[in-house]
C-alpha cells in the first residue's frame, strides 16, 4: 500500500534555486574553510602516523553508517517535498527509522572493530569502539537533517551544518591550546559535536512546530522502499569513497594513509560544489509539477555545477604544491601528485552527485545505484591493478576512473529515458551564470 502523494507546490523560478544553491554554497565554503583549519591543526599536531591511525578510527563507524543507513535520509528529503504526509508524522517516522538502525549498527560495530583496527593496537581498537558512541546522534540529525532539506529550509540547515563544523574547530583549538591533541581525545570530540549536531536539528524542527512522536507505518515503508532502492549506490558510493582508503590502511602503512587522507582533502572543494547543489536539487526539482519543468531545472543544476566545477579544478591543480607546502608542510609534498589527480577525480564525482540526486527527484533511485555499481567494479580492478604497481597514485588514479564511469552511465540514462539532450546537461549556455547574477538582486523569497 503506497502513502498518497499530495499536489506538490508550484516549481521555483531558476533564480529562486540559485538562490538557494549560493546558501547552500556558502555553508559549504565556510564549512570548507573550518575543515581547513581543523585538517591543519590534526596534521601538525598528530603528524603522518596518528593522523592516520585517527583516520581509521573515523573511517570504519563512517562505513557503518553508509552501509546501515539504508539511505534513509534521500527517502526523507524526497517524500518531505512531495508533500506525502504531516510533517509531525514524517519526523516521527524518520526518526525511529534512524533511531533502529543505530542500535543494530552499534552492536555489529562493537564486533568488527578488532577485525579491521587491531593491527594498529588495542588503544585504535578502543578508540573505534568509542566512536561508535556517535551512530545514534549522526544518524538521527541526518534524518532531522534531510526533513529541513525536503521543507526548503536552507537558511536553518545551512546556519547548522556550518555551527556544527565550527564546534569541531573550536574543540580542536581547545585541545591544541592544552597541548591534548591525541587520537582518543580527538575521538571524543567528534562524538560530541555529532551530539551537538542532533541538539540544533531537532531543536529547529521543534520550533516549526514539526515535531511529532507518532510514526505512520505505511510513510514508514514508503521510505524504506524509496531508499532501498537508492542504497544499491549509496553503498557502491561508498566503497568507491572508502575503499582506497580502506586498501591502504589494510595494505600499507600508517604513514601512507595519512599522506593519502592529507593529499585528498585538496579536493573537497570540488565535492562541495557537487554535494551543496545536489543538496538543492533532489527537493527543488522533485517538488515542480510537471515532467518538462524538472528536466528544465534538472540541466540547469547539472550545467551550473559543470562550469563552476571546471574552474576550481583548473585553480586548484595549479595550486596544489603551494596548498601542500602551506598547510600540511613539508612531510606532506609526497602527495602533490597524488592531490592532483584527486582533484581532477572530485568533478566527475561532484558531477556525479547533482545527476544522482536529480534522477532520484524524477524517482528514479536505481538509475544512480547502477551507475555506482559499474563504478564499484572500476573500483575493484583498478585497485588490485594499479595500488601495487603505482602505490598511491595508482589509488587515486582508480577513483579518477571510477566516478568518471559513474557519471557517464548516469548521462546515458538521463539522455535515453528521460530525454534529454547531452547538449542540455553539459553545453553551458548565455544565460545560465546569469541567473545566478541576478539572484542577488532580487529580494528574498
Amino acid at each position: 500500500m503506497t502513502v498518497a502523494v499530495a499536489r506538490p507546490p508550484e516549481p521555483q523560478p531558476l533564480h529562486r534555486l540559485a538562490r538557494a544553491g549560493f546558501l547552500s554554497l556558502g555553508g559549504s565554503v565556510a564549512i570548507q574553510g573550518l575543515n581547513v583549519v581543523s585538517g591543519v591543526i590534526l596534521a601538525r599536531a598528530l603528524g603522518p602516523a596518528a593522523r592516520g591511525e585517527l583516520a581509521a578510527v573515523l573511517l570504519w563507524p563512517g562505513i557503518l553508517a553508509a552501509v546501515g543507513g539504508l539511505s534513509t535520509a534521500e527517502g526523507v528529503a524526497y517524500f518531505t517535498a512531495r508533500a506525502s504526509s504531516p510533517m509531525q508524522a514524517t519526523v516521527a517516522t524518520a526518526l525511529a527509522i534512524s533511531l533502529a538502525q543505530a542500535m543494530v549498527l552499534m552492536a555489529a560495530g562493537y564486533l568488527l572493530m578488532p577485525l579491521v583496527l587491531g593491527h594498529y593496537g588495542g588503544g585504535t581498537v578502543r578508540a573505534g569502539r568509542l566512536y561508535l558512541l556517535s551512530l545514534p546522534p549522526y544518524l538521527l540529525g541526518q534524518a532531522a537533517m534531510a526533513l529541513l532539506q525536503g521543507r526548503q529550509r536552507w537558511v536553518t540547515l545551512n546556519l547548522i551544518r556550518v555551527v556544527i563544523t565550527a564546534t569541531t574547530v573550536a574543540g580542536l583549538v581547545l585541545l591544541l591550546s592544552a597541548g591534548r591533541v591525541t587520537v582518543l581525545n580527538a575521538t571524543t570530540l567528534y562524538i560530541a559535536v555529532s551530539a551537538v549536531g542532533l541538539a540544533a536539528t531537532v531543536a529547529a524542527l521543534a520550533a516549526s512546530g514539526w515535531f511529532g512522536l507518532h510514526p505512520d507505518a505505511r510513510l514508514a515503508r514508503s521510505i524504506t522502499v524509496f531508499g532501498l532502492k537508492a542504497h544499491v549506490g549509496s553503498l557502491a558510493g561508498q566503497a568507491n569513497l572508502n575503499l582506497d582508503k580502506a586498501a591502504i590502511a589494510v595494505f600499507l602503512s600508517s604513514r601512507d594513509l595519512g599522506v593519502y587522507s592529507v593529499a585528498v582533502t585538496l579536493s573537497a572543494p570540488l565535492t562541495m560544489i557537487g554535494t551543496a547543489i545536489g543538496t538543492v536539487a533532489l527537493p527543488a526539482v522533485a517538488a515542480s509539477g510537471s515532467a518538462p519543468e524538472r528536466r528544465h531545472a534538472f540541466a540547469w543544476l547539472v550545467r551550473s555545477t559543470l562550469v563552476l566545477s571546471a574552474a576550481t579544478t583548473v585553480t586548484l591543480v595549479v595550486l596544489t604544491p603551494l596548498l601542500m607546502r602551506t598547510f600540511f608542510g613539508v612531510g606532506f609534498l609526497s602527495g602533490v601528485l597524488i592531490a592532483q589527480v584527486a582533484i581532477t577525480a572530485a568533478l566527475a564525482r561532484g558531477v556525479g552527485y547533482v545527476l544522482a540526486y536529480g534522477l532520484c527527484a524524477f524517482n528514479r533511485p536505481l538509475a544512480p545505484s547502477i551507475a555506482e555499481a559499474l563504478a564499484v567494479l572500476a573500483t575493484v580492478v583498478g585497485l588490485a591493478v594499479l595500488l601495487p604497481s603505482l602505490g598511491l597514485v595508482g589509488a587515486a588514479i582508480t577513483s579518477l576512473v571510477a566516478y568518471s564511469v559513474s557519471a557517464a552511465y548516469m548521462l546515458w540514462f538521463a539522455q535515453r529515458r528521460l530525454e534529454m539532450p547531452l547538449t542540455d546537461l553539459l553545453l553551458p549556455r548565455q544565460g545560465d551564470i546569469g541567473q545566478w547574477i541576478r539572484c542577488v538582486r532580487r529580494d528574498r523569497p
